[in-house]
């Protein structure tokens, strides 16, 4: 794979819409559960998400209580827009 089609496919919020889809075709397990089931597990006094789409993670990161600092990078200006819509 070149690296312009790695790049395009990283920041395609089309791929990751894909991928999420195929992921939870495949998975027995519901995935936001999942990732409650850690979050809880986990301090969360400062959190850096990489590659974070539309930030659905961060959101529930910001709800906790001991959450102080958050940061969310993203490549695709798509999944940052719709984050912004958010606000």
């Amino acid at each position: 794979m070149s690296d312009e089609t790695f790049v395009e496919r990283a920041t395609s919020t089309d791929w990751v819409e894909k991928r999420s889809g195929v992921n939870r075709k495949l998975s027995d397990a519901d995935f936001d559960q999942w990732v409650h089931s850690w979050l809880d597990c986990l301090p969360a006094e400062s959190v850096l998400d990489l590659y974070w789409g539309t930030g659905n993670q961060l959101v529930l990161y910001a709800k906790r209580e001991d959450c102080r600092n958050i940061t969310g990078v993203d490549l695709s200006r798509a999944s940052l827009n719709t984050a912004a819509s958010f606000q």
